[in-house]
């Protein structure tokens, strides 16, 4: 009996070890080095029943807290186990078919910087081994509601959007996979044991734009911009991790009040940035009472110091705890209700959200489907390179910039609505003529129809046209 019960345990861990590291190796074909955000859900661990269960019970605790009497208690819980019925109803057919029928057990969501610059925040993924032609024609059933569509890379299955379906085929046909040592992987492997896992990283394009400092507003407190350019110098990575067992009925792990972890370089840089944020707090509690004491000073009524300290002792409670090279920030109240409440809530609700989300993103980008990259060079009329500054797109409706490189060259991260824009240069005040820094006095123009290129040869400081 013991040598069964020792088999059975060896076995069960070697299954778990072989899922974790299929579950990262499955979907390393779409993780390149650009790749912002990697969200992997095991959908195994998801039962609509023990759900609802846990939903019950949390919502009962919940009226238990708040004090209700017996007669209140009764009439409330039996109207929550009725909407969480109708929600069942709702949503086990399609959870069904989707994990049944279709047979997804696992889906992953990627945001690629080359992505984002396309106007595409999030791909959902799905493994697609042995799938059979009536299982996509089920699949896209499902998928028509939401106007998204289907791209096989692979062994592995997109779901985009379907006036994304070029753009983001192309971007997985020409996607070169991320090595195994990257940073991406390695926040990836701090989590491969949960059913939820949250990778995230920063592509080295983002990280020398946030270490340059081009772009911060220019009243920006220097407390806040120090934090942000050291930040992005030493964090590597940062990850998060949901266990279904810690609020779904099972023994909590002894790390369940752990929400996000986050990877710099060395033990020295975690303290450093821990009282970096410390400063920025003292800095915006700070900030504030004194904005507030002087519009108030005239006033009958002057906000007590204990507000201010209340604000102070509440944003501290969300200050992480140093562990040698991480920072590991934490629950820290002892009543978790509400979280917990949330955090099943959110998973019962998943097919739905799901849903929602996928339907109204398309609606929303559908109303800007002419948002395009927009890119150029700015050059000196002696033909030289700007070398620096900020480039400038207004309109009465939106504002964007970009920082231009030392070879002149600049490119929006993200996207810009269709439209007319004036367009003047920021942070190059010694280098270019006074006029081309200013909306008003600028004379320079450009109208944005789809993907666009805007050059420009401006007169330097002291020189005219």
């Amino acid at each position: 009996m013991r040598t069964f019960t020792k088999l059975a345990i060896c076995l069960a861990l070697l299954t778990a070890t072989v899922h974790r590291a299929h579950a990262q190796e499955t979907f390393a074909p779409l993780i390149s080095e650009n790749c912002v955000a990697f969200i992997h859900v095991d959908l195994r661990k998801i039962d609509i029943d023990t759900v609802k269960a846990a939903l019950q019970k949390t919502g009962e605790n919940l009226l238990r807290q708040l004090g209700f009497d017996e007669q209140s208690f009764n009439v409330t819980a039996r109207e929550l186990g009725v909407e969480l019925e109708k929600l069942d109803m709702i949503v086990r057919p399609t959870w069904e078919k989707f994990t049944k029928e279709i047979g997804i057990t696992e889906i992953a969501l990627i945001a690629d910087l080359e992505l984002l610059a396309l106007g595409v925040p999030l791909v959902e993924a799905v493994p697609w081994k042995n799938k059979t032609d009536e299982q996509l024609q089920m699949l896209h059933t499902l998928l028509h509601s939401v106007r998204r569509t289907t791209t096989q890379i692979g062994d592995l299955l997109l779901l985009t959007c379907q006036y994304d379906l070029e753009e983001v085929t192309n971007w997985a046909n020409s996607l070169l996979p991320a090595p195994a040592d990257s940073t991406i992987h390695e926040a990836l492997a701090s989590v491969a044991d949960a059913d939820i896992k949250v990778a995230l990283a920063l592509p080295e394009q983002l990280r020398a734009m946030a270490q340059s400092g081009l772009g911060f507003p220019p009243d920006m407190p220097n407390e806040v911009r120090g934090l942000i350019m050291f930040a992005a110098q030493r964090v590597q990575w940062a990850s998060a991790a949901v266990y279904f067992q810690d609020f779904l009925g099972g023994e909590p792990r002894e790390d369940s009040d752990v929400l996000l972890t986050i990877k710099t370089a060395r033990a020295a840089d975690a303290r450093m940035l821990r009282g970096m944020m410390e400063q920025a707090i003292d800095l915006g509690v700070n900030s504030a009472r004194f904005a507030m004491e002087q519009q108030t000073r005239d006033a009958d009524f002057q906000i007590p110091p204990l507000a201010f300290s209340f604000a102070r002792g509440f944003l501290r409670t969300l200050l992480p705890d140093v562990e040698e090279d991480k920072l590991i920030f934490r629950v820290k109240s002892e009543s978790q209700a509400a979280f917990t409440a949330v955090s099943a809530g959110s998973f019962v609700f998943l097919p739905v959200l799901l849903d929602i989300t996928m339907t109204t993103g398309v609606r929303e980008r559908q109303q800007v489907r002419g948002l395009q990259q927009v890119s150029g060079t700015i050059m000196f009329s002696d033909g030289t390179p700007l070398p620096t500054g900020v480039l400038v797109l207004e309109s009465p409706t939106f504002v964007a910039q970009a920082d231009v490189q030392p070879d002149g060259t600049y490119t929006f991260v993200g996207n810009i609505p269709d439209g007319s824009y004036r367009v003047f240069i920021r942070g190059a005040e010694s280098l270019i003529d006074p006029r081309y820094q200013n909306a008003d006095t600028t004379g320079l123009s450009i109208d944005i129809r789809g993907r666009t290129t805007f050059d420009a040869t401006l007169p330097r400081h002291g020189e005219r046209r």
